[in-house]
């Protein structure tokens, strides 16, 4: 194990660095998470004060369950169907900021019930194209609208029940319905979001779920509706777009 470069708190973390490598450890030796340049001991030691606090909040064996999974993965070792699920079935927060700020949120319903969705536009500043996203987890529901949609191949349906749906809403767009069952009573929520990538020097996009700096906050207005505010790479507040998605039982 390398020499640890620092610690926070009571002894619960610690920060390691190798050459241009920085580790967060835990009091175990567990590598938790790790940043390839040196300019991140800041961001380290950030997340170290992160942790800490969401184990304190209750979310320690969600957060250690997560980083062992990906740890997992990038040690070669497959998952089981079980673990991909729980992976697909939780909130993902930020490995950066941590609790509230969302990757990807979910909705809890009852297993096998049918809902109806409306997704409202609220405001957007972002200046491309953004929009959510809804899907089924591991495939294990049904998504169906009324609207024409066009799938990855440039294939159009209408009234084909899907498992992953993106539609723009905007000003002049601003709601859609669509209706979900699932046999394992989640529905994840992100969004979709077009960018300048300034490493890259072009313009591309991404989904919330995978790609750096695309964040969320969520707001309860009520048991079955939601307002999400949503952060684009470039921008400074979580007003790039703003939507609610309001449910229920039919």
């Amino acid at each position: 194990m390398p020499q640890f470069w620092s610690c926070v708190g009571d002894d619960p973390f610690h920060i390691g660095c190798t050459g241009q490598t920085v580790y967060v450890f835990d009091k175990a030796g567990t590598d938790m998470t790790k940043f390839k340049d040196l300019f991140y001991i800041g961001k380290a030691k950030a997340m170290c004060y992160i942790l800490e606090n969401n184990y304190s909040n209750g979310y320690q064996e969600e957060i250690a369950y997560r980083f062992a999974l990906r740890k997992k993965v990038t040690g070669g070792v497959k998952l089981s169907k079980e673990e991909r699920l729980w992976l697909e079935t939780h909130k993902e927060f930020s490995q950066i900021y941590g609790v509230p700020i969302l990757k990807t949120d979910v909705i809890t319903l009852e297993k096998g019930k049918n809902y109806q969705f409306d997704v409202t536009f609220v405001e957007s500043l972002h200046p491309g194209k953004i929009y959510p996203w809804f899907k089924a987890p591991s495939g294990m529901g049904s998504i169906l609208t009324d609207v024409e949609l066009t799938d990855y191949r440039g294939k159009k349906s209408i009234g084909k029940p899907v498992k992953l749906l993106a539609t723009e809403i905007s000003a002049e767009n601003r709601s859609f319905r669509f209706s979900y069952s699932s046999d394992c009573g989640v529905l994840s929520v992100g969004f979709f979001c077009e960018f300048y990538d300034q490493k890259q020097h072009l313009h591309t996009g991404g989904f919330s779920s995978g790609a750096e700096g695309l964040y969320m906050l969520r707001e309860d207005m009520g048991p079955s509706c939601v307002l999400y505010r949503c952060k684009s790479r470039n921008a400074d507040t979580f007003d790039s777009l703003v939507f609610s998605v309001e449910w229920k039982m039919i």
